[in-house]
């Protein structure tokens, strides 16, 4: 029997002070491992759990090394954080494979006391690339912010009662020697692999805020909240990318800067089933969801839709296998598109493949008449 492998951490409590304290990432760990007893699909659970102080630092990567780094071979590996993320300056060694001049972090119950840093992104990537090369299919779920620089408007723009899961940027360039070894003695292009061996949900974009808010009667990670919510609603058979898609417009209905991604959005691997299992066949590449402003096309102007006169019936999409049940595109925005479902009730707890059903051809320049006659004119299709 394949085996289920998942190192769940939740901190609420940091050693740093009561400054950096969270309400609800214990709760999100305890309803993650809740769900995964009961949806192992066929697999055996081997669940640790890791809270508050028994999460520093030592712990966390000794669980990314020692418990999942029991899976092989058709097992899974499952790696989910709730807490605050950050970002720190990238030292020295490894500038060439950032981006920019800052990597992002996860903040440990010890971080930034006693000399313990941030674990950096490119030590994780290391470890889950490790734990891929043995043949285990290796998921990760990240509820927390991953840009320090956000923290600094956070508690202006932050509705109250909800606080946010992000602390001002670390530093590890005085602390290289409690750094992992391998990030030293490892080809640096390995380093920056993981996106093709592992798949990871996380709960914003770097630049975004990742908020808890009061849900179902407890303090709770707003990401946790609606991706748990969306499993249990789609089932064990649902697609990361299915997934994904389910907990972004939930989220979106309470957090319009807090957008969930999905790493990495290519075919292949987000088209697996949550856990793991065989890649599903890659929807139409449209989906219709109901979102904070209504129903909406995930596709816009960067896609190449055309921007739509007020009022004008110019442009639908049909369900993919069902062309009577359309939807008219009321205004093309720069990545999303607002659609107006026409003569059915489309279900807001599901989101559906789309195509397009009507499109207005471009200006085309026609000539009626005989040789030498010159009777040109412009026609629409």
């Amino acid at each position: 029997m394949s085996v289920l492998y998942a190192l769940l951490v939740g901190i609420d409590t940091y050693r740093m002070g009561r400054w950096a304290r969270l309400a609800g990432a214990r709760n999100d760990v305890v309803a993650a491992a809740a769900v995964l007893r009961g949806r192992a699909g066929g697999r055996r659970p081997e669940i640790r759990e890791l809270y508050d102080d028994d999460a520093t630092r030592a712990a966390v990567i000794d669980g990314l090394r020692h418990h999942l780094g029991r899976a092989g071979p058709g097992d899974t590996a499952l790696f989910w954080f709730s807490g605050h993320g950050s970002e720190a300056e990238a030292p020295p060694e490894l500038r060439h494979v950032e981006a920019g001049p800052t990597m992002q972090t996860l903040v440990c119950a010890d971080s930034r006391t006693g000399g313990v840093p941030d674990l950096l992104d490119k030590e994780l990537s290391l470890l889950l690339d490790d734990l891929a090369e043995r043949g285990a299919h290796v998921a990760v779920v990240l509820d927390g912010c991953h840009s320090g620089g956000a923290t600094r408007s956070a508690r202006e723009k932050a509705e109250p009662g909800v606080r946010v899961r992000a602390l001002p940027a670390g530093s590890v360039r005085d602390l290289p020697g409690t750094l992992l070894p391998e990030l030293g003695g490892r080809p640096f292009s390995a380093v920056g692999r993981s996106a093709a061996e592992h798949v990871a949900l996380a709960a914003a974009r770097r630049f975004e805020l990742a908020e808890e808010r009061w849900l179902d009667g407890a303090p709770r990670g707003l990401f946790s909240w609606a991706l748990l919510r969306a499993l249990n609603r789609l089932g064990g058979t649902a697609t990361y990318r299915q997934l994904l898609v389910a907990a972004r417009a939930e989220v979106e209905l309470y957090a319009y800067r807090q957008v969930p991604q999905l790493y990495p959005d290519l075919p292949g691997l987000a088209d697996a089933p949550f856990l793991g299992g065989a890649v599903t066949s890659v929807g139409t590449g449209m989906i219709i969801r109901y979102a904070a402003e209504g129903w909406e096309l995930d596709a816009g102007a960067c896609h190449g839709l055309r921007p739509v006169p007020d009022g004008a019936d110019v442009l639908r999409v049909a369900v993919h296998g069902d062309p009577s049940r359309e939807a008219r595109v009321a205004r093309v925005l720069a990545e999303r598109s607002l659609v107006v479902p026409l003569g059915w009730e489309p279900d807001r707890e599901r989101q559906y493949d789309v195509v397009l059903s009507r499109v207005e051809l471009p200006a085309t320049v026609v000539a009626i008449g005989g040789r030498g006659e010159d009777h040109a004119g412009t026609a629409r299709g």
